[in-house]
């Protein structure tokens, strides 16, 4: 009860609510004092054996004030008492693996292995100078795996993806967390390459267990959940008020499967999601040394060696200080990447084995992309931001679409035609015309003005000079600029009786928006449109949708508002649906399905606290993994064949192919 009231008083804990004053009399004042850190991290290394646990002791209390002081305030970061147990864990732990090993090398090691993951950049450098001040003359090599190594880099060929030195320099870092914690936090905003991260180390330890038969690796199952798009009842389970009898939650019931298991497998609970107090403080117990899930209806399931907890969030400004001290953090920014490894990998997906056609859209990467996006952050204004990176995969996505229906740049079997002149002539053209809707496409009005001039001064595809750049198109037939206005048709009345409310006067704008959402779907890109109110998104959606070749597609509309819950949603799809096999859904008569989302914005957040909107939480897990959890059966369900079409006012997505519609 004690923890309770402290917990619910803490200043700094986002569910603080006032104690009542019938309460408040029947409570004493407490005085805390503060812990002598530097004697009890002098009592835990004598324990562990050290023999200059004082001096050490007095070190490691030094480095986390000077922490404390001089790096900077994250949400992810923690200098408490838990983590410098974990710290002095770790020291021992590496004490007895050898004995003989100089102690200062060894809390050296435990220091820079704990904490420098959490770091960002320019924290890490900081970090590793205190640290060289606190042990000079004293170096430490890093962690080297040999078969890890080799397992990470060949996983990665196998995806398709680059083998780049920050992505598996925070892989190790997260087998390293993992040994010495069972919680671990991969903390970092949309395609910073968490995921890739987190499924490339399962994927290696399985195939050095199943496939290279190295001693002291087993398999490795993963369990995905997002627990925003899920209310509580459904994640933790609940008494049915009818009956008051026990039904299980979809964690509950993971847990309990996983804990029973014999198997010697590793089972980690992924947890892709937002973290915030209104779920996470029921995992406390889990996450610290108790290791045990309490539910409400007295349950206790234990968290046994071969399970562990993986957390995948954006951030954790609205975690409580005693969520974060319980889990290693591994912080992963999305700059020290970039996008360029994924240009690298689409490239070599699109033009395998072709060095010359790499080498010319490198340079118009170089040329256009990169300093159009410098341009785009610092001149002009988005409504709806869009990230670097989702910008870039935005354009690979839509040039992809517009060179499958272009047959001069590529042959009628799809292989691409050899580099030559004339197709770096016409694929620069169809390159620009992508990124003006992609880049550029969230830019304001006014903006629009600004791009134009800036591409024209870049000398990027040669627009004539009569009209606006957003006003050309590449003309399929010949390969050269041609005015939207041209393509705008006759309008005639489809019937006399038409209503007045639905005639659509084709213009400019509805003709070249209905050409890039048209494209994009056909592709199977997830899409979403965005512009203020009264701009014809929704009569953009509804004429694109009737135009599907009703064959091969079908349709769902679904209206989003304030009252819209996530099981309404996962009930309106899967209604759409049949069942396939046990545990796969796909859309009524073996058509692809396309999801127009209207309002997609409108869903309400969960408190003021928490700003997260559940339906959109269990849309992102559907386009992460393909399904969502049964909610009666607590089983994972695919949803296959289907795609997104949403239409929304304004919000930043870094799922979707996203442009803005004008009046």
């Amino acid at each position: 009860m004690l923890s309770f009231f402290l917990q619910t008083m803490n200043p700094g804990y986002a569910g603080r609510t006032e104690l009542p004053d019938n309460l408040k009399a029947l409570m004493r004042p407490v005085a805390m004092m503060t812990p002598d850190l530097a004697l009890i991290a002098e009592v835990m290394l004598s324990s562990e054996g050290f023999r200059q646990a004082k001096d050490l002791a007095k070190k490691t209390i030094t480095l986390y004030t000077l922490m404390t002081q001089q790096l900077s305030k994250q949400d992810h970061y923690d200098y408490g008492l838990r983590n410098l147990k974990a710290v002095l864990n770790m020291a021992g732990t590496l004490k007895r693996a050898d004995p003989n090993m100089n102690e200062e090398l060894i809390m050296m090691r435990a220091l820079r292995d704990m904490n420098l993951p959490k770091f960002i950049k320019d924290d890490e450098r900081l970090f590793r100078l205190l640290l060289s001040d606190l042990f000079p003359g004293l170096e430490l090599p890093q962690s080297v795996y040999q078969q890890l190594d080799a397992a990470f880099r060949r996983e990665l060929l196998r995806k398709g993806l680059q083998e780049h030195e920050f992505l598996i320099y925070k892989i190790v870092q997260l087998y390293d967390s993992k040994l010495t914690r069972h919680c671990n936090m991969m903390v970092g905003q949309s395609l910073a390459g968490k995921s890739v991260a987190w499924n490339t180390l399962a994927n290696a330890k399985t195939a050095l267990a199943k496939e290279d038969n190295v001693e002291g690796f087993v398999p490795v199952n993963a369990f995905v959940i997002n627990s925003k798009s899920i209310d509580l009842a459904e994640l933790y389970g609940e008494y049915d008020l009818a009956t008051f009898e026990w039904r299980d939650g979809i964690l509950s019931r993971l847990f309990k499967t996983c804990s029973e298991s014999e198997k010697p497998d590793e089972k980690w609970i992924m947890f892709d999601g937002p973290v915030d107090a209104m779920w996470i403080e029921s995992m406390n117990s889990v996450m610290d040394d108790n290791k045990i899930l309490t539910l409400i209806n007295g349950d206790r399931i234990p968290l046994t060696t071969p399970m562990s907890l993986v957390f995948e969030v954006e951030d954790l400004a609205v975690a409580s200080p005693a969520t974060t001290s319980r889990a290693g953090m591994i912080f992963m920014d999305v700059s020290e990447m970039g996008w360029r490894p994924y240009v690298k990998s689409w490239l070599q997906r699109v033009w395998p084995d072709m060095q010359e056609h790499h080498d010319f859209y490198n340079g118009l990467f170089d040329k256009f992309v990169e300093p159009g996006l410098k341009f785009k952050e610092l001149e002009v204004k988005e409504p709806v931001p869009i990230a670097d990176f989702a910008a870039v995969r935005g354009l690979c996505n839509l040039f992809t679409a517009l060179h499958t229906e272009a047959h001069f740049l590529c042959g009628p079997d799809g292989n691409a035609l050899p580099f030559s002149p004339e197709y770096a002539k016409l694929a620069e053209r169809w390159f620009v015309y992508a990124g003006m809707w992609s880049l550029l496409a969230c830019v304001d009005e006014k903006g629009r003005l600004q791009c134009d001039s800036w591409v024209r001064e870049s000398g990027c595809g040669a627009f004539p000079p009569m009209a606006k750049i957003f006003d050309y198109f590449v003309e399929p037939a010949t390969g050269e600029w041609n005015l939207w206005e041209s393509q705008v048709p006759a309008w005639v009345p489809a019937r006399p009786d038409l209503q007045f409310a639905a005639m659509v006067v084709p213009t400019v704008d509805t003709v070249r928006n209905s050409y890039v959402v048209r494209t994009l779907l056909k592709n199977g890109s997830n899409t979403l449109v965005t512009g203020d109110t009264g701009t014809g998104k929704t009569v953009l959606a509804s004429e694109e949708l009737d135009r599907l070749p009703i064959d091969t597609y079908s349709s769902l509309t679904i209206n989003f508002s304030a009252a819209t819950l996530s099981k309404t949603t996962q009930d309106i799809i899967e209604g759409s649906c049949e069942k396939a096999s046990k545990n796969k859904l796909r859309p009524n008569g073996g058509k692809t399905m396309v999801v127009f989302i209207d309002d997609f914005n409108m869903p309400k957040k969960t408190s003021f606290e928490s700003p997260f909107q559940p339906p959109l939480e269990l849309l992102r897990l559907w386009l992460d993994y393909g399904g969502w959890y049964d909610r009666e059966k607590q089983a994972w369900r695919y949803v296959t064949d289907c795609q997104i079409f949403a239409a929304m006012v304004r919000c930043s997505c870094t799922k979707l192919c996203v442009f803005t519609v004008r009046k």
